[in-house]
């Protein structure tokens, strides 16, 4: 059996591209989820309530963010959804020849513009929106269901959906649930809002002193620390999002480096190998993954062509090359 050269990746630099950019990826949603949630005109969307036209809602919120997703109304600086990823996949493909045998990355001529590469970003953007926009679809499906069964007018409604934009339905249940536990006024409830982990803890003295003092919260206090849950999860999401989509992106970045080199003759008889993090972000699925060999253009037994598995996912790949191809090249 021929000697092969592996690339090391106890100290990933692939996975070191996508850590570095996920803050890009992240600003990019949340800026986006800023830009869709100020486009969209209270008016028009009050009125559609008050017409109970549930589609016509849903499409006016999920339009707009889609938009915003697709870069549209960004202030100038701002980096879109593409913009971000683009960084990160150009950055993982330039680290990954960096990373080759230098007799094979001094042969390789690298196009990032070609028509591959546009057309993964072209494909990347459009399914992540379309799974963003359908998150938040399903979101505010929730929010309507629940709103017309406990009342409220038009407008609040209105307001209340448009704080609900990139957010999912879980995460709606969790931000209703903390409502219920501020506007309980019980210790009980006061107690399961200070305990959840993503309150701004800024306010923990004001359900400190609530719970002691048995008085319960103003309407405008609850309201300030609802709206402050909701924009932390939302943080949270984004940030979910990005470091997950930051290794999809960064992956495909060093798969394309590779791809380009195995097209110019630099790579022949290169197989890939799948190397599981080995950490706590570890899943059954990924330790069973470690170690599997394919051929470079076959997909791993679980089918994806490479990390990551799932979400949260920081497994890597090492490019096995022949022996005689290092000489060769």
């Amino acid at each position: 059996m021929s000697i092969t050269y592996v690339r090391k990746t106890n100290d990933d630099k692939i996975i070191g591209v996508a850590d570095r950019l996920a803050g890009r990826l992240q600003q990019a949603l949340i800026d986006a989820v800023g830009v869709a949630s100020g486009s969209i005109s209270l008016q028009e969307l009050t009125k559609a309530i008050e017409a109970g036209n549930t589609n016509a809602i849903l499409d006016i919120i999920t339009g707009s963010l889609s938009r915003a997703l697709a870069g549209q109304g960004l202030a100038a600086g701002k980096a879109s959804l593409q913009d971000a990823a683009q960084m990160i996949f150009s950055s993982a493909a330039k680290t990954a020849v960096g990373e080759m045998p230098a007799s094979i990355s001094t042969a390789l001529s690298m196009n990032l513009m070609n028509q591959n590469a546009v057309s993964f970003l072209d494909k990347y953007t459009f399914d992540t929106i379309r799974g963003i926009t359908n998150d938040t679809r399903g979101a505010l499906t929730q929010v309507l269901t629940r709103a017309f069964s406990e009342g409220g007018s038009p407008e609040e409604i209105a307001r209340e959906m448009r704080q609900m934009i990139g957010l999912t339905a879980a995460q709606d249940t969790a931000i209703a649930n903390y409502r219920r536990a501020l506007e309980s006024g019980t210790s009980s409830g006061l107690k399961d809002a200070l305990a959840r982990s993503l309150r701004d803890g800024r306010y923990d003295r004001s359900l400190l002193r609530a719970i002691q003092t048995g008085q319960g919260m103003s309407a405008d206090k609850i309201d300030k620390l609802t709206e402050r849950y909701r924009a932390r999860y939302l943080q949270y999401r984004a940030n979910a999002i990005a470091r997950t989509e930051s290794i999809r992106v960064a992956n495909a970045g060093q798969m394309e480096a590779w791809r380009q080199a195995r097209e110019q003759g630099l790579l022949d008889g290169a197989e890939r190998e799948w190397q599981a993090a080995g950490d706590d972000r570890d899943c059954e699925v990924c330790d069973g993954l470690d170690g599997e060999v394919v051929g470079f253009d076959e997909p791993f037994s679980t089918g994806v062509m490479h990390p990551p598995q799932h979400t949260h996912c920081r497994c890597g790949v090492k490019l096995k090359i022949p022996k005689k191809e290092r000489a060769a090249a």
